[in-house]
């Protein structure tokens, strides 16, 4: 992992292939200038788009001569540090890897690369090979014109992380009984979904389908609620918050928050801010939610208030 140009002066062999995962778009766009050193023509860059639609067009537009996919996760990795080590566990039971494409406009070479037809193509399928047999979870290549689409993973995955992590960490603990909060968590996941749906047609339901949209709400919320112990989302009041150290027990972007990590909330909310300017489409409650997340980093910078804990800020235990 290379976090800054001079880190990359060690490498002197060719690089097939570079995965890039980074928290603003700025980052993302500003990271031409440290890849474009290091890679060839025959290079293939993996965007990690698991958290944000639409990444992998921007980074394809800087580098066009390149193929350029989207890799999409759910796996979800947590660390916990013992006698100054770091143990990496597994929380939950999905292992969904996939690598495709998620632009609206795929080149030719991109589809001969999917398809296994050129040099890119074998390198991508021994890659997905080499994962398989070093006991890596499945990579699995997503052709082009197969159904579910890398596309309509992406956006549930946004719909969940956004709508009921995002949430949560404004929030604190969710509950549907509460008028304010059930309100904001299913105006959010209308706004989104209408995005969904102009990227995806008829994998994602119509917003004016009111028992499917209803539907797939209620599926990503017991989702969510059956990976995380903490911050589920209940159907009862509940304010308190009780204090734990069990970073397994957290939703993503709270977990990552916390540590200080990179939480790609930021990155999430405004590519889907972008993308409804390009619509034209109208999406208030997720700018409502960005200018609070705003709000919170700003907070956090100041190293004043904890937001989460609602506490007088102590810095978390740091991993090393």
């Amino acid at each position: 992992i290379f976090q800054d140009e001079s880190s990359t002066s060690e490498i002197d062999k060719k690089i097939d292939f570079i995965l890039l995962s980074t928290d603003t778009i700025d980052d993302l766009i500003n990271s031409k200038s440290i890849i474009q050193k290091l890679i060839d023509k025959d290079t293939i860059i993996l965007v990690d788009s698991t958290w944000a639609n639409n990444v992998e067009e921007i980074v394809s537009a800087c580098f066009p001569n390149n193929i350029t996919l989207s890799l999409f996760s759910e796996v979800l990795v947590r660390i916990n540090v013992y006698n100054r080590r770091n143990e990496f566990n597994h929380v939950g039971n999905k292992v969904t890897t996939m690598i495709g494409s998620s632009s609206k406009t795929i080149r030719t070479g991109v589809k001969e690369t999917l398809a296994g037809f050129s040099l890119s193509g074998k390198k991508l399928n021994d890659l997905t090979q080499v994962l398989l047999s070093n006991g890596v979870f499945p990579c699995n290549i997503v052709q082009l014109g197969v159904k579910p689409t890398i596309n309509s993973h992406i956006w549930k995955s946004v719909m969940t992380f956004v709508t009921f992590g995002v949430l949560s960490l404004i929030y604190g603990e969710l509950s549907t009984s509460n008028k304010t909060q059930n309100k904001m968590m299913r105006k959010c996941f209308i706004d989104i979904l209408a995005l969904a749906y102009q990227d995806c047609g008829n994998e994602i339901p119509d917003i004016n389908d009111k028992v499917k949209v209803n539907q797939l709400f209620d599926q990503l919320m017991k989702q969510f609620n059956q990976i995380h112990s903490r911050y589920k989302v209940s159907a009862t009041v509940n304010n308190s918050y009780s204090d734990s150290n069990d970073n397994l027990e957290y939703p993503t972007c709270i977990y990552n928050f916390l540590n200080s990590f990179d939480n790609y909330v930021a990155l999430c909310l405004n590519q889907m801010i972008n993308y409804s300017e390009q619509l034209k489409i109208e999406i208030p409650y997720i700018e409502c939610i960005n200018s609070f997340y705003q709000e919170i980093e700003s907070i956090k910078e100041s190293k004043v208030y904890n937001w989460i804990k609602k506490e007088s800020y102590v810095p978390e235990r740091p991993i090393i």
